[in-house]
């Protein structure tokens, strides 16, 4: 029952505040501060600090960046939204041509979706009943993602907000927006 929090926590009250997610048994792979550790492991907390943490940060505010804009253009497609080592990005499939002017309205809304401070929540999905849903939903980027992934791999969501923007993503991200 304890998770990457707990045990920072366990070591610290500054080290929990900072922390972001942890490497396990040394691998490449950075799990949420959420995640659950079953099994006796190696720990190397990721922090703020880190370059490694700046990836979360950067991708938790891809992921606010796009429910911004979904929030002002609905209509819109999202395929991927990783950080970079310059910042961030999110391939979107707009009609509207988004100007210089659109860049204040993304960033105001942003502010909005930050102020609302919501957890980011990791859910694991069940495959069919995704491809399903986003076959519904005309979301051809996300069926195209999850047919390109391993059948074995475990398929998970992180969610925010008051509107509760969802989206396909392996994480981790920060604590909350």
């Amino acid at each position: 029952g304890t998770t990457v929090l707990d045990f920072a926590a366990g070591i610290g009250a500054g080290l929990a505040k900072a922390t972001l997610g942890a490497r396990l048994d040394g691998s490449k792979e950075i799990v949420d501060l959420r995640s659950a550790l079953t099994d006796d492991c190696s720990i190397e907390i990721v922090t703020t600090k880190s370059k490694e943490g700046l990836h979360v940060i950067r991708h938790s505010a891809s992921h606010i960046m796009a429910d911004a804009i979904c929030r002002i253009w609905p209509d819109c497609k999202l395929s991927i939204g990783p950080s970079t080592d310059q910042g961030f990005y999110y391939d979107i499939d707009l009609e509207h041509k988004i100007s210089e002017e659109d860049l204040r309205r993304i960033e105001d809304e942003m502010a909005k979706v930050i102020k609302e401070d919501t957890p980011f929540e990791r859910c694991v999905v069940d495959r069919e009943e995704s491809l399903e849903k986003y076959r519904g939903q005309g979301e051809k980027y996300k069926v195209e993602l999850i047919e390109g992934f391993d059948p074995e791999d475990e398929l998970s969501v992180y969610r925010h907000g008051t509107t509760q923007f969802e989206d396909l993503c392996r994480g981790p991200h920060v604590p909350s927006t």
